[in-house]
C-alpha cells in the first residue's frame, strides 16, 4: 500500500465523534464521506462550516454519487474539493497538496 509521506491519518466513523476530535485539536484536512448511515453529509459540511472553531478545516469530500446536481451541491455547502468513490490515490494525492498548497 503506498503512503502520503508526511501526512498522518485518523479514521473515525462517525461525524459526531469526527467533531469532538477536531475540537481538541483542528486537523490539516478533512476527508468526509458524504453518505454515512444515518447521517447528511451536506449537513455536517453546513455544521462545520458555521461553527466558528472548525470553520477553517479544508474539507475533501468523497461520495460514490457523482451525479453533477450532488457534486454542485456538495461543494455549495462547503467542501473545497470533491473526489469519485472509489477514490484513485494519485486523485487523492493531488487534490490534498493542491488543497493544502
Amino acid at each position: 500500500m503506498r503512503s502520503l509521506a508526511g501526512f498522518q491519518a485518523r479514521a473515525v466513523f462517525s461525524p459526531r465523534v469526527a467533531i469532538e476530535c477536531m475540537s481538541r485539536g483542528l486537523p490539516d484536512l478533512l476527508v468526509l464521506d458524504i453518505h454515512m448511515q444515518g447521517v447528511d453529509g451536506h449537513e455536517v459540511i453546513r455544521f462545520i462550516r458555521r461553527d466558528p472553531l472548525l470553520c477553517p478545516v479544508p474539507i475533501l469530500a468523497v461520495s460514490s454519487d457523482t451525479q453533477e446536481a450532488i457534486v454542485t451541491s456538495i461543494l455549495a455547502s462547503g467542501a473545497n474539493a470533491f473526489l469519485p468513490k472509489p477514490v484513485e490515490f494519485d486523485d487523492l494525492e493531488q487534490t490534498i497538496l493542491k488543497i493544502l498548497k
